[in-house]
């Protein structure tokens, strides 16, 4: 899941294109499928440096393509920026991605995603701890969504996870919440491939360290990592990474923000479909129920925010 860049599409936003869909689709399987590739390269390769390298190399990509599109002038930041960009990145796809990394070490893909599908919760909660006037409708919405993950987590939910992995995934919605609410107040007037390929690179440097500190560096054998872990990390760096990244900053230039913003109850659907089709993963009832609360909560949410 994304963090928030400056909203950039123009008020007379022309009618949804077919290519509009695509992108959305795109983003909506992309994203969603995230979690499975996840869980399959942690199976043998250090979830932290797999992070690191995704981020690493995408976001280099990224910022090579604004460079050959626009020249020197299209990297130019001030400080400011420039420092924005580094803790937001640091922050979001660093700290909340590389802790949902270490989070399907411990847990299904099915039972993070579920976990992440939280995220517009956490920033409705950030948003009212800083004092902002928050809908009715939403507040509500907030406390039903809380409770479905803690139905979610009951037993006989079937879920998967240690008590490590929900930990992880949590703390992640809340890095990613965190994120969200600073990078839509700060940063402006930039657009939205260099927001993504700065926030890639500082991401990917943030989880090369912390991996380092983890030990996860000593004594590596790459050799030993299996193909489908591999496939899996390369999956997560072109598909679920430059591809869909760029798709979104895409999107933000041609599509009304409401339409954007639907990935963020649409994505754990898929994630579900494919956790259940390709690793065989399931919830018991009280999974589906907590799953159901969680989804239907968030999507409450995201239609009453968008139509502020």
């Amino acid at each position: 899941m994304p963090d928030s860049p400056p909203r950039t599409t123009p008020a007379d936003a022309p009618r949804t294109t077919p290519r509009v869909w695509l992108g959305l689709w795109t983003i909506y399987i992309a994203w969603g499928s995230t979690y499975l590739a996840m869980r399959v390269m942690v199976r043998t390769i250090p979830p932290l440096l797999g992070a690191s390298t995704r981020f690493l190399i995408a976001g280099a990509v990224v910022l090579a393509w604004v460079a050959v599109r626009q020249g020197r002038d299209g990297l130019r930041l001030s400080r400011g920026q420039l420092l924005t960009l580094a803790a937001t990145g640091a922050l979001v796809p660093g700290i909340g991605n590389g802790l949902n990394s270490l989070a399907v070490k411990h847990a299904t893909s099915v039972t993070v995603a579920l976990l992440n599908a939280a995220v517009p919760l956490w920033l409705i909660l950030i948003r009212r701890f800083a004092r902002e006037r928050v809908p009715l409708v939403t507040l509500i919405a907030v406390p039903v969504g809380f409770s479905g993950v803690a139905i979610l987590l009951l037993p006989g939910g079937n879920i998967g996870a240690s008590g490590l992995g929900v930990t992880f995934a949590l703390g992640a919605g809340a890095a990613w919440g965190v994120g969200a609410f600073a990078s839509a107040r700060l940063i402006r007037d930039i657009q939205p491939s260099l927001v993504i390929g700065v926030q890639m690179l500082v991401a990917g440097l943030v989880q090369l360290v912390i991996s380092a500190g983890l030990g996860e560096l000593s004594g590596l054998h790459p050799g030993r990592f299996s193909g489908e872990s591999i496939a899996g990390l390369v999956y997560l760096l072109t598909i679920g990474g430059i591809l869909t990244y760029s798709v979104y900053a895409w999107l933000l230039q041609r599509a009304p923000v409401s339409q954007i913003a639907t990935y963020a109850f649409v994505n754990p659907i898929v994630a579900v479909v494919l956790g259940r089709l390709i690793l065989d993963e399931s919830l018991g009832w009280t999974g589906l129920v907590g799953a159901a609360v969680i989804v239907g909560s968030v999507a409450l949410t995201v239609r009453s925010e968008t139509r502020r």
